[in-house]
């Protein structure tokens, strides 16, 4: 994922600014990472702003699918068509991908952000100037803003929300047998 790649780039500037030795080349080296951490957020948001429907209509559809296709299984299951059930299956598998897809890079971009985050608290600042220290402050505060993939902008894509996707679809599915 790009996003991925570009935040590694942007925790080697960081580190790179820090260990500078040169003084005249830490105003250049403070720029081009605070340019950097503006084109990764933007970047970021772009993907939010394309991503926001088609994922909060996969993350409902996904959830009433594997609610029925689960359903199917079961009958098919209790009914001894074998192919049936395979094709039900490979139904409910794929499903289950579409879905794990969206929900892995939710996750992918909080750990990056997270680890962008953790490299700027951790920085050495202590070896720089004390002007170029400050300066790291907004550096600081803008990477421990959290970075979240959401679904129409209401459901965080997270692994958790895959784990709570599937969970919810079991209980609707114990609603509908239970009306069986």
């Amino acid at each position: 994922m790009h996003f991925c790649v570009q935040s590694d780039i942007l925790v080697t500037l960081m580190n790179d600014f820090v260990n500078e030795s040169r003084p005249e080349n830490l105003n250049k080296k403070l720029a081009i990472v605070v340019e950097h951490q503006i084109k990764i957020r933007n970047f970021l948001q772009l993907v939010q702003n394309a991503i926001q429907c088609p994922s909060l209509i996969e993350v409902l559809g996904s959830t009433f699918m594997l609610c029925l296709i689960g359903y199917y299984v079961i009958t098919e299951w209790e009914n001894h068509n074998i192919v049936g059930l395979c094709s039900v299956t490979l139904g409910l598998t794929m499903v289950c991908f579409n879905i794990f897809i969206y929900c892995y890079m939710g996750e992918q971009v909080v750990d990056q952000g997270d680890k962008v985050a953790l490299t700027a608290c951790t920085l050495e600042w202590h070896h720089l100037p004390d002007a170029k220290a400050r300066s790291l402050i907004l550096l600081i505060i803008i990477s421990i803003t959290p970075l979240r993939l959401k679904a129409g902008n209401i459901i965080d894509l997270s692994l958790k929300t895959f784990g709570n996707i599937i969970r919810m679809s079991v209980t609707y599915l114990n609603l509908l047998r239970s009306l069986d």
